[in-house]
């Protein structure tokens, strides 16, 4: 019974992070989230669940950020911290509610001490948000940015990863269908902290997105 329920959460869950010694997953088509067992990501209790009750949006991406979860729905955003409550350690931040969920499943990510994520609201989406020493989303995207990644066909297929070099901190986000790849330097002026990242296929000659998928320091 446990390896079938484990098989079906790895079916239908979106992604997995890791928040002071849970793992943490969330699920297509779901307000709701599961947490492992205490330092025992093979075991998923039935009851170690959770839904987001604060608004009805379904969950897009989960950034962990020591203690608090950010969660990120397709329209909204709240964080939940880990309170030690014995029913469920997992509680919400009062009043910590935004109205800027996430683009992307994968499009959000942790860098250093806070959450960047591409923002999607009742009004549109597109702008980049990060979450920083507080519960108030920060917009670091330039219009110019803006414009570039919402003259994109799809931006649901994201991906975000995040790596440090030479006291410089960086933020890459790829689009694999428009092969585009956009990076921001946390270390610079916002105005000025964003490039365009490329890679000239030696085969065909053609310009596409960065080749790099994830960053692990060794």
């Amino acid at each position: 019974a446990d390896l079938e329920e484990r098989g079906r959460l790895a079916v239908d869950a979106l992604g997995v992070v890791h928040s002071d010694t849970y793992a943490i997953a969330w699920f297509r088509n779901s307000r709701a989230f599961r947490i492992s067992a205490l330092l025992n990501f093979t075991t998923w209790a039935g009851g170690d669940a959770a839904e987001r009750s604060q608004y009805l949006d379904n969950i897009q991406s989960i950034v962990a950020d020591q203690t608090e979860l950010h969660i990120l729905g397709t329209q909204s955003h709240e964080t939940w911290w880990n309170s030690g409550n014995n029913a469920f350690p997992f509680e919400p931040v009062p009043n910590a509610l935004t109205r800027q969920g996430s683009a992307a499943v994968h499009g959000a990510c942790s860098v250093g001490d806070g959450a960047y994520w591409v923002g999607k609201s009742p009004d549109g989406m597109g702008p980049v948000f990060r979450l920083r020493g507080g519960y108030t989303p920060e917009r670091i995207s330039t219009h110019w940015i803006e414009r570039r990644i919402q003259s994109l066909a799809l931006l649901s297929d994201a991906y975000s990863f995040s790596y440090e070099e030479m006291g410089h901190r960086f933020y890459v986000l790829s689009f694999p269908n428009a092969e585009t790849t956009l990076a921001f330097d946390e270390a610079v002026d916002p105005r000025v902290a964003w490039s365009e990242r490329t890679y000239v296929n030696p085969l065909t000659g053609r310009v596409e997105s960065d080749l790099g998928r994830c960053h692990l320091f060794a």
